[in-house]
């Protein structure tokens, strides 16, 4: 069974962390997979997907980001300590813009779809938009989400297609679209609960529980934890199957077996 190992890490290394990205798709393209994670004082750092390898400060600003996650290029995308959606690039981050009316919106959470790139922002009052190289859609749902771990944008020519991806609704439930609709339930059977993120990796879904402890899961209705007391504030699922993690006193780590249940 699968548990956690910390990142070793070097003096001057970051000491307080918020979030953590890497690629979770399947094929990272011709780039080294990277981790990225973002510090409480506006730090930004990358390290090797490797454990045991060492940290390397790629900027820090007056603002930190509280969200973070990346494509297969290694193109950051973030949101600002004021709910603002950012992207890495010159050597600090800048503002990206969603489309008219957004402006006055606050972001609670973002991905990259490992099937097609676009980039998704999920807004504190429920909505999501998925941005992409030639438009940004918007998407919504009945009961409002908080997170999300999209696999494939929503077809725009299919004006009720919301896209592929695990998402959590308000309350803490969690749910999965197909690409037609968001399903919560099989018959009077609902998915796990109590969920406050969801990532993926090729195989699994990880899921942070309001307890900070983390769970893996395959049908979204039962999974097992991940560590017996091991406690996060941010996940993400990465390549080969591992989960990374910033642990609730900002520490870094990663699972240590891509075979989790």
């Amino acid at each position: 069974m699968t548990d956690w190992t910390p990142y070793s890490l070097p003096s001057g290394g970051p000491s307080k962390l918020q979030c953590v990205t890497t690629w979770r798709g399947d094929s990272a393209g011709s780039y080294p997979l990277q981790a990225y994670w973002a510090g409480t004082d506006g730090t930004l750092w990358r390290s090797s997907t490797d454990p045991h390898s060492g940290f390397i400060q790629m900027y820090t600003d007056t603002t930190a980001v509280t969200r973070m996650a990346v494509d297969d290029r290694d193109t950051v995308y973030g949101i600002d300590s004021s709910g603002k959606p950012v992207q890495y690039g010159d050597d600090g981050w800048t503002s990206l813009d969603l489309g008219d009316n957004t402006e006055r919106l606050v972001a609670i959470d973002v991905a990259v779809a490992v099937k097609d790139d676009t980039v998704w922002f999920v807004m504190r009052e429920g909505q999501y938009y998925v941005h992409g190289p030639n438009t940004t859609l918007e998407g919504s749902l009945s009961l409002p989400l908080k997170a999300v771990a999209p696999m494939k944008a929503p077809d725009p020519s299919h004006p009720n297609s919301v896209g592929e991806a695990w998402g959590v609704i308000g309350w803490g439930g969690l749910a999965y679209s197909d690409g037609g609709s968001w399903l919560f339930k099989n018959g009077d059977a609902s998915m796990i609960s109590d969920v406050v993120d969801v990532s993926t990796s090729v195989n699994y879904a990880w899921l942070l529980k309001t307890d900070g402890s983390v769970w893996a899961t395959q049908t979204g209705f039962t999974g097992e934890r991940v560590g017996t007391t091991f406690t996060a504030k941010s996940i993400c699922g990465g390549k080969g199957d591992y989960c990374y993690a910033v642990a609730t006193d900002g520490t870094p780590w990663r699972t240590t077996d891509p075979n989790p249940l």
